[in-house]
């Protein structure tokens, strides 16, 4: 069966030269995320510039699928998280409401970490980042808003 035969002939009948194979095959594009951007500070230094994830739809789509991670990701309100479908090994670093670190974790694609009932936030870094911020468990960190 050829792929034109597998195509549903609603398709067919108003499919054009500029139609896009991804409406061809009755996928919807992806629209882009928009992140607001957001300071990590702890002890009146910087730790990183990172994305806020503060809606559910960014929140669910998190670091699904992305190829390189330039900055952490922060998802508030979140007490767990998972690596299905996130292509890099990941610190992450579990919040309380006033932010100090309740957990840290390293954790591989395709895995599930255990939920943190007590956690608020989540950041989530690539490997190695918590060690090179020098952040550790009973540390405050806060999360400004950039102006």
């Amino acid at each position: 069966m050829s792929f034109l035969m597998a195509i549903p002939w609603r398709y067919a009948l108003t499919c054009d030269a500029v139609t896009p194979s991804w409406l061809l095959m009755g996928l919807r594009k992806k629209s882009p995320i928009d992140f607001e951007l957001v300071w990590l500070v702890s002890d009146a230094r910087v730790l990183a510039s990172a994305k806020l994830a503060s809606s559910r739809r960014t929140r669910r789509r998190g670091l699904i699928g992305v190829q390189s991670i330039d900055e952490a990701l922060v998802l508030q309100p979140c007490r767990w998280i998972h690596t299905f479908g996130v292509l890099h090994a990941l610190d992450i670093a579990y919040l309380d409401q006033q932010g100090v670190v309740l957990h840290i974790q390293h954790i591989k694609p395709k895995r599930i970490g255990m939920p943190l009932w007590k956690a608020a936030t989540v950041i989530e870094a690539t490997r190695g980042s918590l060690e090179r911020w020098n952040l550790n468990i009973g540390d405050l960190v806060e999360v400004r808003h950039v102006d």
